[in-house]
Order: structure tokens, then sequence, then C-alpha cells
């Protein structure tokens, strides 16, 4: 009985060292090696990286699109500006002096009170048209609903507006679609061809000569310019792809490279051959890809 005794004694003894055993490796088994901690860490990084770029993309992607339904609306504004206006596009001339200097697309959206003693030659401008001196002095503005559309969501570090109380007239700094692209500015009506055998004479949006007098002698076409002429574009996606929205005299918005290859180099073999073109193209020289 002694023997039985001692035989289950050893047993129970075996058993609650195994038992102690199997615990001890499970509370071992609990926590994470430092290898296992760097793993997870890598994970959850890369995860939240994946995630983070899929946002920003889509968020990228929603200003763009948001920038071409401006551009859009700016191309419906002008049409409509252009029948109020004799077939010219609100004037935009940097050579000016800053005080004389035409709005351009801000015409759209309001117009600065008439006599404001910083802007006194605004609404004075006289042009030419074929030996007629006409007065532009026509009533501005609400061709847009709001100012916003002549902002760029991805100009974030312009996305402020000032308006001077006095003369309603606004920091042009505003203007997304209005500004310097390297030596020349995104919008434009006349870009200074005079030459019309140059090959891109025809896509400029009003034709202009500088008579060297204090008028301008301006233009305008008897039929509208080449549908693959250039209003103006948005350089304000560059940072995310080499892309800007352009928008050509068609109506149409399309994504062109800042600096352009050829898409439709002219024929020459033909006779007698075309005025040749660059083979890369850039600012208001490109054209719509096809």
């Amino acid at each position: 009985m002694a023997m039985l005794n001692m035989s289950h004694q050893k047993q129970f003894h075996l058993a609650r060292m195994k038992t102690s055993r199997l615990m001890s490796c499970r509370t071992r088994r609990s926590a994470f090696t430092l290898v296992e901690l760097m793993v997870v860490l890598a994970i959850a990084a890369v995860v939240s990286g994946i995630t983070l770029s899929g946002y920003r993309s889509v968020a990228d992607g929603n200003k763009r699109v948001s920038c071409q339904t401006n551009l859009r609306q700016i191309y419906a504004a002008l049409q409509l500006y252009s029948k109020d206006n004799n077939g010219f596009y609100p004037d935009f001339n940097p050579t000016r002096p800053a005080g004389e200097k035409h709005l351009g697309l801000w015409a759209l959206y309001s117009l600065p009170r008439e006599g404001a003693p910083d802007e006194p030659a605004l609404l004075d401008e006289n042009f030419i048209i074929d030996g007629i001196t006409v007065d532009h002095k026509k009533p501005y503005g609400l061709y847009v609903k709001s100012r916003k559309q002549l902002h760029c969501p991805a100009d974030v570090d312009r996305d402020y507006f000032v308006l001077d109380s006095n003369t309603n007239q606004i920091d042009m700094n505003y203007l997304s679609y209005q500004v310097q692209d390297g030596t020349e500015w995104t919008y434009q009506p006349w870009r200074g061809v005079t030459d019309d055998r140059v090959w891109n004479a025809d896509r400029q949006l009003l034709r202009f000569n500088n008579t060297g007098a204090a008028v301008k002698d301006w233009k305008i076409r008897s039929t509208r310019p080449a549908s693959d002429a250039v209003i103006t574009w948005c350089m304000w996606h560059r940072n995310v792809r080499d892309l800007d929205n352009v928008l050509f005299a068609s109506g149409a918005v399309r994504p062109v490279p800042k600096a352009q290859t050829n898409p439709n180099p002219p024929d020459m073999t033909v006779t007698p051959a075309p005025p040749a073109e660059p083979n890369e193209l850039t600012g208001w020289n490109r054209k719509p890809p096809f």
C-alpha cells in the first residue's frame, strides 16, 4: 500500500512538473522578441505609407479635376465676355505700369470703381480697329459666379484673397491662371506675333501690332483663332506629375507636359514646304495631344 502511494506521488509530482514547464513555456512565448517587434513595426510602416500615398494621390487627383472644372467655367465666361465686348477677351498687358495694368481674367468677376486714384487708365484705354478708334469701356464682372473659379486648389502658397475697399481691386497673385511661368504669362490675349507667315501666328487669340503710338493696334479676326490656340494653363500640379492643365480655344482642357514633343509636326515634303516648327513645344505653343 505504501509502495502504491509512493507511485501515485511520483506520478503526481511528474505531472505537476510537466504542467509547470508548459505554463512557463507559454509565459515565455506570450512576449514578443525584438526581431518580431521590428518586423511588426516595419509592416505597419509599409501599410501606413501605402495608405498615405493613396490618400495623397486621391487628394491631388481631386484638385486636378477641380482645376479642370475651373478652366471650363473660365472658357464659358470668356465667350460671354467676348460677345459683350466686340469679340475681345479681357485685356491684360503686363508691360504697362502697375497703376495702368488691365485686370485680365479678374474682369470676369469684378470691376474696380471707375476713377480710382491708383488705376487712372484702367477704363480709359482706346483701341484702333481697322482705322476706327473704339472706346473699350464696357461693364465688367459677374461672368463667373465665384472668385474661387479663378484660383486653382493646388495653388496653396497663394491661397489668400485681399480686396481693396476703395477700388475693389485684389492682389493679382490670387489669379492662378494669370501668372508668369518662366518668361511668359499663362494668360495673354495677344502674343506679339505680327507676321502671318510664322507657324504659330494663327494660334493667337487676337492679332496685335505695336505701332509705336500711345494706342495699340488690335486686329480682330474675321474667323475664330485656331482651335488649338492656348488661352491659359495651370502650372500648379507639377510637383505631383509634370503636367499642366491647358485650356485651348476649342474649349478643351487637356493635361499637357511642361515641355512637349510636337505631336503633329508639319509635313516638310510637300511643295511649297510649310514654315518649320520646333520639335519641342513649351508655354502657349503647346498643342493638345492626339
